[in-house]
């Protein structure tokens, strides 16, 4: 039965990837009535099983800056930093200060997530980008996988690209 379970999840994951992923989200705080965009993460271009993504959230509270939500799939592990290249410039992330997020305990699939506060136009920067590369560091060491290169572009790119528009749409 669990492996029926398991299978049946795979499946809706592969599905939900196919249909280009998940669209942005978009609602008013409940604390001070601004406009919320979240874009849940997706995967980099990865070659392993193992994979980086990214995910993003947006408060008109804080029009200028976004949160970037980088993510280790199918895997747990601590997420002690993250740098971002874009277009050669290398980018090292500022963390919010919050632990590791992880998936919760009997979930289909692992994952590791952590928000990082980043200026807004470093994400339009990256949505527009011919290359580049993110790089997490765990205490075991790092991973990296482009978001795009070479004509590889990671869902990861098109949901940034989706958040956009629906951070432009709410301004």
């Amino acid at each position: 039965m669990r492996t029926l379970l398991i299978a049946a999840t795979a499946v809706a994951l592969l599905q939900g990837c196919a249909a280009g992923g998940s669209p942005p989200t978009s609602r008013v705080s409940g604390l001070d009535g601004s406009r919320v965009v979240t874009v849940p993460g997706h995967g980099n271009a990865c070659s392993g099983v193992v994979c980086t993504g990214l995910g993003a959230q947006w408060s008109s509270a804080t029009p200028d800056h976004a949160l970037l939500v980088v993510y280790v799939f199918n895997d747990v592990r601590a997420i002690t930093g993250a740098s971002l290249s874009v277009g050669g410039r290398v980018h090292r992330l500022t963390q919010v200060g919050a632990p590791t997020a992880f998936a919760p305990y009997g979930a289909a699939t692992r994952e590791s997530r952590k928000a990082f506060a980043v200026p807004l136009g470093l994400v339009r920067e990256l949505a527009q980008a011919d290359r580049a590369w993110l790089r997490v560091e765990t205490p075991a060491g790092y991973l990296e996988d482009p978001v795009v290169d070479s004509g590889r572009e990671g869902r990861s790119l098109g949901a940034l690209r989706r958040f956009l528009s629906s951070v432009d749409a709410a301004n």
